[in-house]
């Protein structure tokens, strides 16, 4: 049961992090071609970009290693 759980949440884990970089990567190509985004809203949305894989990737190392805690306490009451 956990090594599924653990599948799934590395596959959520990789979406999210994979949709911050193609939302960056749509950003910067939009910015290259107008000018519709200026300095101000560049800086923030790429803060915004960096704090959410942030948080993604502490979020994902908590869970990971609560599941581990776990597996370690089972295997020592075995």
């Amino acid at each position: 049961m956990t090594i599924n759980i653990r599948c799934l949440f590395t596959s959520v884990m990789t979406i999210r992090t994979l949709e911050s970089w193609f939302l960056t990567a749509f950003i910067l190509q939009v910015s290259s071609q107008t000018r519709l985004l200026t300095e101000r809203t560049w800086t923030v949305w790429t803060w915004k970009l960096f704090a959410s894989t942030i948080r993604t990737i502490v979020i994902g190392l908590y869970v990971l290693g609560m599941f581990q805690n776990k597996n370690e306490n089972k295997n020592k009451n075995e």
